[in-house]
């Protein structure tokens, strides 16, 4: 079954889909990084984040946004409607412990690859002369 995604979760995809690194996109709203990777992690994004990032990236999120609209929130997690009476697979629990790993490794990850992009655009610069 495909996991249904929180807003910051789509958040997310739509920035890196248009080709926006993390640092570059939080200079555009401008806030921090740090800021916009707790977006990435909220189930729910206020209207004015939603606004702010509308206005930047020039992209219509109604595709993305409404499917939420058929979610209904139980105990802090969104669920899709059509799901809310299957049971989940036994013996998958996900941690904290785990999650905070994953997203910790994954920021390092995506901090080398800006790196990276910031260091071939160096080059290329200095080459270019």
């Amino acid at each position: 079954m495909k996991e249904q995604l929180h807003q910051g979760q789509l958040l997310e995809r739509i920035v890196r889909r248009n080709g926006y690194s993390v640092s570059e996109f939080a200079k555009m709203v401008h806030v921090n990084r740090k800021s916009v990777y707790n977006w990435f992690k909220r189930k729910q994004l206020s209207p004015d984040i939603l606004f702010k990032v509308r206005s930047v990236i020039k992209t219509d999120f109604t595709n993305e946004f409404s499917k939420l609209a058929n979610t209904v929130v139980l105990d802090d997690e969104h669920l899709p409607v059509d799901s809310m009476h299957q049971e989940s697979e036994p013996g998958f629990e996900e941690t904290d412990e785990l999650e905070a790993a994953y997203h910790y490794w994954k920021d390092k990850y995506v901090d080398l690859l800006e790196k990276y992009n910031e260091f071939l655009v160096k080059m290329y610069k200095f080459y270019e002369k």
